[in-house]
């Protein structure tokens, strides 16, 4: 258990050279003091020997039907600072409760124990905002980003902070070696307008967003994130020449043309 942003960033620093696997949950409502607070989890993969015998008769064996589903679309009144801050406790409190072995399927997609948990987000769905800063300044950045959204109203409901490795050479690729940020914000009015003011903010220190989430950039934004978009477009008008291959994210980012 992290008890502020800078401790939760240190525990990351250790445990990333010593564990395959780190992912830092940090409480969306947590303020003053306390921001950043959270509950870092690490993870390496078991042997077989290390297993409980039902365990290890199948250890890849997934959990079959799930109990728990959500069954329709919650009101929008449902999600509000209140509730949220409950479900943040009942959160930390199932990290922390967590024992030395858990199913690979519980470790990386805890959300999906539940079915349909998307409902939880009401009729207006979800984006999930994720970028990625360089190391440089990052806690600077991620704690001022972090102060805009809990002022905005927009209800940041679960925010997952990791650190990341290089990129590789493709022109868009999203990795940088730094911190990446991916935060869930229910669709309200107003949650446009935040996502261009961090979009603004990750440019201008070095960062992107990544576009397998993207829902709100804009091309010109995309250009000064991504400065390599022309070799993209050179590589696709070389191998499409009739544009036969596109996506609206393509369209709206103008990279169809």
């Amino acid at each position: 258990m992290a008890r502020d942003l800078t401790h939760m960033l240190e525990l990351l620093a250790e445990y990333d050279s010593l564990f395959p696997y780190s992912v830092a949950t940090l409480d969306s409502t947590a303020s003053g003091r306390r921001l950043g607070q959270g509950v870092l989890t690490v993870g390496d993969h078991a042997k077989r020997d290390e297993l409980s015998p039902k365990a290890a008769a199948a250890p890849l064996r997934l959990t079959g039907d799930l109990r728990l589903t959500v069954p329709f679309e919650l009101p929008e009144l449902t999600l509000n600072p209140l509730t949220i801050r409950v479900v943040n406790q009942v959160i930390t409190r199932m990290l922390r409760g967590k024992g030395p072995l858990e199913h690979y399927e519980g470790f990386f997609y805890p959300l999906d124990m539940i079915h349909e948990w998307n409902r939880g987000y009401g009729r207006r769905g979800f984006i999930q905002y994720q970028f990625v800063i360089p190391f440089e300044g990052g806690e600077r950045l991620i704690r001022e980003l972090m102060e805009t959204m809990l002022a905005s109203g927009q209800l940041p409901f679960l925010n997952i902070l990791k650190r990341m490795g290089a990129a590789n050479q493709a022109p868009l690729s999203f990795p940088m070696s730094g911190l990446t940020f991916a935060i869930d914000f229910p669709v309200r009015e107003g949650l446009v307008e935040l996502t261009r003011e961090l979009d603004a903010r990750v440019a201008d220190a070095g960062g992107r967003v990544y576009l397998g989430k993207d829902s709100y950039l804009e091309a010109a934004m995309l250009r000064r994130m991504y400065p390599r978009v022309d070799d993209f477009e050179r590589v696709k008008a070389r191998w499409d020449p009739d544009g036969v291959f596109s996506s609206d994210l393509g369209r709206r980012l103008q990279l169809s043309r």
